[in-house]
């Protein structure tokens, strides 16, 4: 089994095509990330300034989803590290997010999955 399938196996949540800008927290400083895709649970992250993720490693992220002004805030875990010819990404796991935060992915990710649905529909849709 390779290792895209077997990360895509052990995924609570299925994700979700988006490109989202959002930093990574920490005491010394906000570094810019850029999410690729995310879910219920997890969200996939490139930093676009360099530095390289850990498995395991913690991370906070504040990120603003479409068409909202208040950030969203989440601790999570790198669960899957991928060195990158740009930017490295990981995978992380959200482990700590407030039950109001967790609504608001939980919707902003039904609306894009619905969205996705509607257009696969209207793509089968006799001419």
């Amino acid at each position: 089994m390779s290792a895209q399938a077997k990360t895509y196996e052990q995924r609570r949540a299925r994700r979700v095509p988006c490109i989202l800008y959002l930093n990574e927290v920490s005491d010394e400083r906000a570094v810019p990330c850029r999410a690729t895709n995310i879910s219920t649970t997890g969200v996939y992250v490139r930093r676009l300034e360099g530095g390289v993720f850990l498995e395991g490693e913690r991370v906070q992220l504040e990120l603003t989803l479409p068409g909202e002004h208040t950030p969203v805030w989440v601790g999570g875990r790198v669960v899957d590290a991928v060195e990158e010819l740009l930017h490295d990404g990981a995978g992380v796991e959200f482990t700590a997010v407030t039950r109001e935060d967790q609504h608001r992915i939980d919707g902003y990710v039904g609306r894009v999955r619905r969205r996705l649905m509607q257009a696969a529909l209207v793509g089968l849709a006799p001419a």
